[in-house]
């Protein structure tokens, strides 16, 4: 996801805008629907939008606003000048207006992901955290190309808000897909400082940590989130791939109880996993706990009678005790 974890996450466009249809009580304005005649103004446009922007880029939002205006009224129909005023109006709190033009552009086109960051970024500074969050993932979805992009916006919203850890881990999730893994991990750290059972921030550092080999801290990480959200599918099959690699390195330097302890998590994660029964009855031999690794080793037959090893290895133990 960009790393994200729920399934309602991976919702197609059309969900997620019919979800806000119903979210929002906001009333469409007419003027990002307004169809025109299109012009060949391309020049003046252009002309107007860089003189705009280097006008926000100096803090004088009033009159950034005025020329994107006019280059708005040269092309109604031209959506990367509507969202340059959207992104305008977002600083200056105008957020019914901006996100009535970047909605009605998301609306119009579900693959612009220009228009969902702009979106994400209007319901963020407008307290809807859970629902900016999913739509700036969709944006990250939709089109790498526009990352570097959505990283800046996110930074500047954070200039004015650096506390938020909605846009702290919003921004890790951008940082981490455009190959910054280091500084994705500090901003999921820093959401999770402010707002500690923040479960998404928590669950997108622990990922990280796997995909950096760091699984001790992953597990624990990992752990965590099942403690808040007990159940979670992704996050056990998560935490078994952390302690399956974390039990396979103990076991092959020789720290079989080490090994032991993480195997006993392990089958308590998956207790229908035959493998891991079988798995874990092998270690209990090595420390030299025959009465155990019988037990494993029935547990591993009793989830799949047709497991042979488990079943060879059953018997043997069996003969240890005779």
């Amino acid at each position: 996801m960009l790393s994200g974890k729920s399934n309602s996450k991976r919702n197609t466009n059309a969900v997620l805008i019919a979800c806000l249809t119903v979210a929002f009580t906001l009333v469409l304005g007419s003027e990002a629907l307004v169809s025109a005649t299109p012009v060949d103004n391309d020049a003046d446009i252009r002309a107007l939008t860089k003189r705009a922007d280097k006008l926000c880029h100096d803090g004088d939002l009033e009159e950034s606003e005025k020329l994107l205006r006019q280059a708005v009224a040269l092309d109604k129909e031209r959506a990367d000048t509507q969202l340059s005023l959207a992104y305008v109006l977002v600083k200056e709190r105008n957020l019914l207006e901006a996100y009535n033009l970047s909605y009605a552009i998301a609306q119009k086109d579900k693959s612009n992901a220009h228009a969902f960051t702009i979106l994400g970024l209007t319901l963020l500074n407008g307290g809807r955290f859970k629902e900016a969050e999913f739509i700036l993932y969709n944006a990250l979805r939709l089109n790498r190309k526009d990352i570097p992009s959505a990283i800046g916006y996110l930074r500047r919203a954070l200039s004015s808000e650096p506390e938020q850890p909605t846009a702290l881990n919003s921004l890790g999730v951008a940082l981490q897909s455009d190959g910054k893994s280091v500084e994705a991990a500090e901003q999921f750290r820093h959401a999770l400082r402010i707002q500690p059972d923040y479960t998404d921030a928590r669950y997108n550092l622990a990922n990280l940590l796997a995909i950096q080999g760091n699984m001790e801290e992953s597990a624990a990480n990992f752990r965590q989130v099942l403690a808040a959200v007990p159940g979670d599918v992704n996050a056990t099959e998560h935490l078994v791939a952390a302690l399956t690699q974390w039990v396979a390195s103990a076991f092959s330097e020789g720290r079989a109880v080490v090994a032991a302890d993480y195997y006993r998590e392990l089958v308590e994660l998956e207790p229908g996993n035959a493998d891991l029964h079988n798995n874990f009855g092998i270690v209990l031999v090595r420390t030299g706990d025959i009465p155990g690794a019988i037990d494993q080793f029935s547990a591993a037959l009793k989830a799949d009678p047709g497991h042979q090893p488990a079943r060879r290895n059953l018997d043997l133990a069996r003969k240890r005790l005779q």
